[in-house]
């Protein structure tokens, strides 16, 4: 395993006031689709998984872009 810190080094508080709003939506949305597919005991791998999956279509946009 490489050596990736399991937090963000970013903190919500150190996010521009719009940006943390939009974030904010995306967690809402995220975490109540996650309650209402899974079960208590998968709910915080469910919104890790999101994360990565938005990551990587994030990822996946700017590549298109350039």
């Amino acid at each position: 395993m490489s050596n990736i810190s399991v937090s963000a080094p970013l903190q919500p508080h150190e996010l521009d006031k719009k940006e943390l709003i939009r974030l904010q939506q995306v967690v809402k949305k995220v975490s109540s689709k996650a309650v209402i597919q899974g079960r208590g005991e998968d709910l915080l791998m469910r919104v890790y998984l999101s994360g990565l999956y938005h990551g990587m279509m994030m990822s996946d946009e700017t590549e298109e872009k350039k």
